[in-house]
């Protein structure tokens, strides 16, 4: 595959994650805010008196609380899931030589290709290998926010 081709295959499946990661968030929003507003509305006000003194109690109707517990354990993690997905996920290219170098660095995988091809991919670790066209070894060393790739043909190292 063309490494071209490759990078918009990976940035319409970035696209397809947060659009789904984003309407998740959207519906458990909703879901929170119908069942919110519900709960406010089910209230019922009681006027109790003692002569000149009146106290007004209000009950609500406790059954929406489930709705809007459900609101709130699905929106937190979704959006944490949504920011963190735009705050990590990576997709570089370089060219050396006559290779096309690209990273793809997903929430869960890892994945490394040349020229279009995947050499090499990773869930849990710290380093993708992979031979260039030309016999020589690349190595992607991955750190919290960047990634460094070194040459074993004397190339200078980039950091991505």
């Amino acid at each position: 595959m063309n490494h071209i081709d490759l990078e918009n295959k990976l940035k319409i499946r970035i696209k397809k994650h947060r659009i789904t990661e984003s309407l998740v968030c959207v519906v458990f929003l909703l879901i929170l805010i119908v069942f919110t507003v519900l709960y406010y509305q089910s209230g019922s006000v009681e006027e109790t008196s003692w002569g000149p003194i009146t106290h007004q109690n209000i009950n609500y109707n406790i059954d929406y609380i489930w709705g809007i517990l459900i609101g709130v354990l699905g929106f937190i993690p979704a959006l944490i899931v949504l920011i963190t997905d735009c705050l990590f996920l990576r997709l570089v290219t370089v060219e050396v030589n006559s290779d096309y170098i690209t990273l793809y660095r997903g929430l869960v995988h890892t994945y490394l290709y040349v020229n279009g091809e995947q050499k090499d991919s990773i869930i849990y670790g710290y380093y993708l290998e992979a031979d260039l066209s030309d016999g020589s070894k690349i190595t992607v060393s991955l750190g919290k926010w960047t990634a460094h790739i070194s040459f074993s043909n004397g190339h200078p190292s980039i950091d991505v």
